[in-house]
């Protein structure tokens, strides 16, 4: 029902939008730690992404809406990047492209000019703290989150997967498979990224780095 007609439960998608926000939670231990929680790294992830998916696939809910989930997954992978797996930035690229297909009134988030990181965190009308999904003024905005991790990433797979928004893609008829992204264990994706590793190489470029230092 969700998916075809747009049903909504009183405040269902307030709700959804709350959850995908990452939380600082002090510990137990009087507060000496802190952890910052995610749907990200919740057991359930799997489950939780499928249904954020599912829930946002109607063409009849609110560009509004939609616009708003767009900025707020963007900028949680852009501003707190290092708590995320490479998989994880990679699904909410594929989601976000999906979503933009599906409601194609939100493409002006990716056409819509934008300038530097600083400059566009100072004069984004987005309001970030609002709760309410349809009040954030995210149509307003754009996605520069999504183009500072195309110029900035430090993962060239990354880099090279945001381009998808340099691309035409809304002629595309397929969609991304966002589960594959979901359903990979982050130690065996670890475990690839260290077999990729040239010994050789890096270790010349620590070397070079030393001498540069130490004259």
């Amino acid at each position: 029902m969700l998916e075809k007609h747009g049903l909504d439960y009183p405040n269902y998608y307030k709700k959804l939008y709350s959850m995908i926000k990452p939380k600082i939670v002090k510990s137990k231990d009087g507060g000496k730690t802190v952890e910052l929680q995610s749907v990200f790294n919740m057991p359930e992830k799997s489950r939780f992404l499928r249904l954020l998916d599912l829930s946002l696939r109607s063409s009849v809910l609110p560009t509004q809406l939609i616009a708003s989930f767009l900025k707020r997954l963007s900028r949680i992978v852009s501003s707190f990047g290092a708590c995320f797996t490479t998989q994880d930035i990679m699904f909410v690229i594929s989601f976000s492209s999906n979503l933009i297909k599906r409601h194609p009134k939100c493409l002006r988030l990716i056409h819509r000019k934008s300038s530097s990181v600083i400059a566009n965190m100072k004069s984004d009308p987005y309001k970030e703290d609002e709760e309410d999904p349809l009040e954030t003024r995210a149509l307003k905005s754009s996605l520069w989150e999504l183009e500072a991790l195309m110029r900035q990433h430090f993962d060239s797979s990354v880099r090279n997967y945001c381009k998808v928004f340099k691309t035409d893609f809304l002629r595309k008829t397929a969609y991304f498979k966002c589960e594959d992204f979901t359903s990979v264990d982050p130690i065996d994706v670890l475990g690839q990224e260290l077999d990729e590793i040239d010994n050789e190489k890096e270790g010349e470029a620590l070397k070079k780095n030393l001498m540069m230092k130490h004259g």
